[in-house]
């Protein structure tokens, strides 16, 4: 049963990556399908299926954690990019004090 609902629905799993934001909660997600794409909701009710058995039969692409979806990232390589993009902010520079200084004295240094 679950490998032919999972056939008939796979077409729709690349809009759920599209249509879906990282965190929806399952009911905005459900709702963004409905409205985004074009017999995605018919077809569940052929298949007699809900919103949350169309996610879970696609674990690699989308995961719900309470009552969360969480987006399978379309590669890792984006996911790199953000980390590394993540750690390239510029921070604030760290102040060295000596044992025998103290905060104003740095300051008044600079």
């Amino acid at each position: 049963m679950d490998t032919a609902r999972k056939k008939a629905l796979a077409p729709y799993v690349d809009r759920l990556k599209t249509i879906v934001r990282e965190g929806s909660t399952l009911s905005s997600a459900a709702a963004a399908m409905k409205r985004g794409v074009a017999g995605f909701w018919e077809e569940l009710k052929r298949q007699k299926a809900s919103f949350r058995q169309f996610v879970e039969l696609f674990p690699d692409v989308a995961k719900i954690s309470q009552g969360r979806l969480s987006i399978a990232s379309a590669s890792p390589r984006k996911r790199f990019r953000r980390l590394r993009r993540a750690a390239d902010l510029p921070r604030k520079p760290i102040v060295v004090v000596q044992e025998d200084e103290t905060l104003s004295d740095v300051d008044r240094n600079e």
